[in-house]
């Protein structure tokens, strides 16, 4: 981004008229690139979008492009008529690879300002040629969520650092051992807020997504990545994290990566650990943490309490000065008093009987 444009947009932030004003003329002078870039890095910014449908001129996006409101999806006849009728009179311009028959309805498309903002596909196996003509298409170029599935990693990864979408949600799932590297993906990837990382990977340099304030891993296979997780958390890496899901399907020994993330992430705030048979230590490194003083969410699945381990947690709880928001523990091994304490820690609670 132009400098010059940068100071416009810094001083406008805040509030003066004359550096509002000032910044509206920068823009009008910005080429499509730049307005490209500062949309990319900031897309609630409006006054780069109406330079931005300004450039656009006929084009049919235009009138879109100025349109504030939330990401719609097109499934209702009411819904965003005069965008419905343009897609209808030019599927391929809107649309690509998803006008076929089945295009919008196999996968999870939201709109806005005329562009895709959601992009999923969780059911259906799409080879490699129709992502490359989905990501490549002009629809897509502030594509901000995304999943993908049923793509093998490597070619998933050569997808992101190729069109590198300007991405804050990402969900990526592929069943395979085969672990990908994500140094470059978190280059390619600056923007990311919510990841969503079910498959098998490694980081190797380090942690380096610093906007990231949501985090779900399933780990099926070690790669490595746990290792990696634990070895980045004291830098701070993890500080911006403010939820926090762990999944695993197999025996790993997984507690000294969460007490790692858990000694630093001031702001988490929402932890799940499901799955596998190794959660017992994952609940013991919650305790140890003292993280129970300060969630507001928790979800517990698939562990066996011992007296020592429904002690500490009873009694951590019952001295935080207000109660959990949520918890959902669907352990085992409880006493009756203990599971009856559990009950009366949270405002919305499910303890299993």
């Amino acid at each position: 981004m132009d400098e010059a444009l940068r100071a416009a947009r810094r001083a406008a932030a805040s509030g003066d008229p004359e550096a509002a004003q000032a910044y509206g003329a920068a823009l009008a002078r910005s080429d499509l690139g730049a307005l490209e870039e500062l949309l990319r890095a900031d897309p609630a910014d409006e006054a780069a979008w109406g330079a931005w449908a300004d450039r656009l001129g006929e084009d049919p996006r235009a009138p879109f492009a100025r349109q504030e409101g939330p990401p719609l999806r097109l499934g209702h006849a009411e819904t965003a008529p005069e965008l419905r009728a343009e897609i209808q009179l030019a599927p391929e311009r809107w649309l690509g690879p998803l006008a076929g028959k089945h295009g919008p309805t196999a996968n999870r498309l939201l709109w806005q300002r005329g562009y895709w903002h959601t992009l999923t596909n969780y059911t259906r196996s799409r080879p490699l040629e129709w992502w490359e003509a989905a990501l490549s298409h002009e629809s897509a170029r502030f594509l901000r969520h995304l999943a993908v599935r049923w793509l093998p990693p490597e070619q998933t990864r050569a997808l992101l650092l190729r069109h590198r979408p300007p991405l804050r949600w990402l969900h990526w799932q592929e069943e395979t051992e085969a672990p990908v590297a994500l140094e470059e993906v978190m280059e390619a990837l600056p923007w990311l807020e919510e990841l969503r990382l079910w498959v098998q990977a490694s980081a190797r340099s380090g942690w380096r997504w610093p906007r990231l304030r949501a985090l779900s891993l399933n780990i099926c296979f070690d790669h490595g990545l746990p290792d990696d997780l634990a070895a980045a958390a004291p830098g701070g890496a993890f500080a911006p994290l403010e939820e926090l899901q762990l999944y695993t399907g197999f025996d790993h020994e997984l507690a000294p990566v969460l007490s790692a993330l858990l000694a630093d992430t001031p702001r988490l705030r929402a932890l799940t650990v499901l799955g596998g048979n190794r959660v017992e230590p994952l609940c013991e490194a919650i305790a140890a943490s003292g993280a129970l003083a300060r969630l507001d969410s928790l979800h517990v699945c698939a562990a066996t309490f011992t007296p020592a381990l429904e002690r500490a947690w009873v009694e951590q709880l019952e001295a935080r000065p207000e109660p959990l928001a949520k918890l959902h523990a669907e352990v085992y091994g409880l006493s009756a008093a203990g599971r009856a304490r559990l009950r009366e820690c949270a405002r919305e609670v499910y303890v299993q009987d």
